[in-house]
């Protein structure tokens, strides 16, 4: 059963399986050999083609580039290293990848964030190819503007990144500062013996017994 974000739910019914290992013989694949081929030689034409696609990006601009192609260019999206968001704030579902989002911060940060978007445009680091893989395509971008993080910005963030470092610290998981789990880690408690496990000292002298006899 695997549930989704729509609140469906999809069953499965396994009618057969076969063992892992190597195809029986080539016929049995054939046809995924081949489109695996295809796929090789496509995305390897497209790898050497990609300078051409940036520098006719930067000599025409996007928009000629992908008109040519008879493709759409998506406009304003908001890059971070962490996220890539669309203009209306929500993630985006296609170009969200770290290859991705790492070119274009690696790109950015070669640039004047004080150029205005017509002198940026002419500027051939402003344009960024990255090869993904996982599309099965070239990603061509554009950028138009970038804004580096300021020291005010920085210390109004503070709270916030001190947070999300602790978390990360603890792997995400949200931890009581004050459980018995977290003061024994941090003031090194060693339990000796479990205290569910009966008492282990039953000699407790009896002063009855100590009494004398009259």
């Amino acid at each position: 059963m695997i549930n989704v974000s729509s609140g469906s739910r999809y069953y499965f019914r396994i009618l057969d399986t076969r063992p892992e290992g190597p195809a029986e013989s080539l016929d049995v694949v054939r046809d995924t050999v081949i489109e695996d081929v295809k796929l090789l030689k496509a995305m390897a034409m497209l790898e050497a083609q990609a300078s051409a696609y940036h520098d006719r990006t930067v000599q025409e601009g996007i928009t000629a580039v992908a008109d040519a192609l008879e493709l759409q260019v998506q406009w304003d999206k908001t890059v971070t290293r962490t996220e890539m968001r669309q203009k209306d704030k929500s993630l985006d579902p296609t170009f969200n990848l770290p290859e991705i989002r790492n070119a274009i911060l690696d790109a950015a940060s070669t640039l004047n964030p004080l150029d205005s978007m017509e002198e940026l445009g002419k500027k051939p680091e402003s344009v960024v190819t990255v090869l993904v893989p996982s599309l099965k395509g070239l990603v061509v971008s554009q950028l138009q503007k970038w804004k580096p993080m300021t020291i005010e910005a920085f210390r109004q963030s503070a709270v916030t990144i001190a947070t999300r470092a602790r978390s990360n610290k603890t792997g995400g998981a949200q931890l009581d500062a004050f459980s018995f789990e977290s003061l024994s880690e941090r003031m090194g408690y060693e339990q000796v013996r479990n205290p569910d496990d009966e008492d282990m000292d039953e000699s407790v002298d009896d002063d009855s017994s100590n009494d004398p006899q009259s």
